[in-house]
């Protein structure tokens, strides 16, 4: 099954296939064989590779606070459905409440408009991201708080980074 994993600003897809011994994960330029054991409800023992690692997970808001030999992230996942609701721009998370802006262009982010914490509506002007001499606005597809701003002014992003996070209806 496909999946599509946000971590910071990062976005990482990857397969995972069941096997015999655990599962077999395949991403762009490697493969690696897990096996997993639970050791609690919220704890397991991976050995990945021939390498043994603990892993603790919780939820935390609209995604998963993920503890790895005491390497603490964030990690938002989506799976094939979800990945393909976005694409035709038809997604809308289980709860309704999340959305990702996700860099539509390679380029470089000119001027940003909204802070943490700020009420937006659907159509609000986020942010301005510079590619190839032209301004294009980013605006908010929804209405909601704006959660998390993943970018600074002047910083370069790829296509398909995690620029803003904004919760709500």
């Amino acid at each position: 099954m496909k999946f599509q994993a946000i971590i910071n600003e990062n976005i990482v897809e990857f397969c995972v296939e069941p096997q015999d011994y655990g599962f077999k994960v395949a991403f762009t330029d490697s493969t690696q064989q897990i096996d997993c054991k639970r050791l609690s409800p919220y704890s397991y023992s991976l050995l990945i590779n021939g390498k043994s690692y603990y892993l603790s997970l919780t939820q935390k808001n609209g995604g998963y606070r993920i503890t790895l030999n005491q390497q603490s992230f964030t990690v938002h996942l989506k799976d094939e459905t979800q990945i393909l609701l976005d694409k035709f721009g038809l997604n809308k998370s289980a709860e309704g409440s999340s959305q990702n802006i996700i860099s539509p262009i390679p380029g470089l982010v000119k001027q940003i408009f909204v802070q943490p914490g700020e009420q937006v509506t659907k159509g609000t002007k986020l942010l301005i991201l510079e590619a190839m001499k032209m301004e294009n606005e980013i605006i908010a597809v929804k209405t909601g708080t704006i959660v998390e701003i993943m970018v600074k002014q002047g910083q370069s992003k790829n296509k398909g980074d995690l620029l803003v996070r904004i919760e709500g209806e």
